[in-house]
């Protein structure tokens, strides 16, 4: 459950996704989620994260360029940093305590199935997006966090369906993933416990299909099961757009 709530308290900074914040004091401590890539004109490997700084040490060095980690770290100005983009981004060099990878999910590109028993989500507050608006920051993954009730020796885990809309895609406006979990293994008591889970879902394929002119914008929305209700709730409204715009 920290990693969820975790996730929420980061959700309010993801304004700086597409911005770059300056120099801050002379230390800090935080977690984030973080998003491997390399700056080919120095060929330093480091983490773009969800509070909007440029992070790197030995470990991350070490990682795959287009993965994800969460990272509990801090930076003092004894650490130094480095410089990228002709010098106007700072990375800063930093100690890390712990990370955990963050897996990958792709959205299929058909109806989501029809079986009668779903597995809820936990509730409409227990899920949130991140959203890449311009594709530019995560190479068009966004984070998605989600919230469920489960047994021990259970294991859930989530799908997403993206189907063409009956609008050709230079008209279309909005498109809506549904999200369905599935349920594996031998539940080993009858109590249920709230769980969580953070993923990256690669969204490059609704960019593909829909972003089609400089000035195209889509609303990308999420339907999904909710306990105790009967029909699927969907999700405010969060913006795809060109890079160009």
């Amino acid at each position: 459950m920290r990693k969820f709530i975790l996730f929420f308290s980061v959700i309010s900074l993801s304004v700086f996704l597409n911005s770059c914040l300056g120099e801050g004091g002379n230390s800090f401590s935080e977690d984030s989620i973080g998003y491997i890539t390399t700056d080919y004109s120095t060929g330093l490997t480091y983490a773009r994260t969800l509070t909007g700084r440029f992070i790197t040490s030995s470990e991350i060095k070490a990682m795959s360029p287009g993965t994800f980690h969460y990272f509990v770290y801090s930076w003092e100005e004894s650490y130094g940093a480095a410089y990228i983009g002709d010098g106007y981004y700072t990375v800063y060099n930093v100690i890390s305590t712990s990370d955990t990878e963050i897996g990958k999910k792709e959205v299929f590109p058909y109806e989501a199935p029809t079986d009668e028993n779903q597995i809820p989500l936990a509730s409409t507050t227990q899920f949130q997006a991140i959203n890449d608006l311009y594709g530019t920051y995560m190479d068009d993954y966004w984070i998605v966090g989600y919230g469920y009730k489960i047994k021990k020796g259970e294991v859930v885990s989530a799908s997403f369906y993206a189907p063409a809309i009956d609008q050709s895609s230079s008209t279309a406006t909005e498109v809506v993933i549904d999200i369905r979990l599935t349920k594996s293994g031998t539940a080993e008591t009858t109590t249920e416990t709230s769980e969580s889970n953070i993923i990256a879902l690669n969204m490059s394929q609704i960019r593909n299909r829909y972003i089609t002119s400089s000035t195209k914008t889509m609303n990308v929305k999420f339907r999904f099961y909710v306990d105790g209700q009967t029909d699927p709730y969907t999700t405010a409204a969060y913006q795809m757009a060109s890079y160009d715009e």
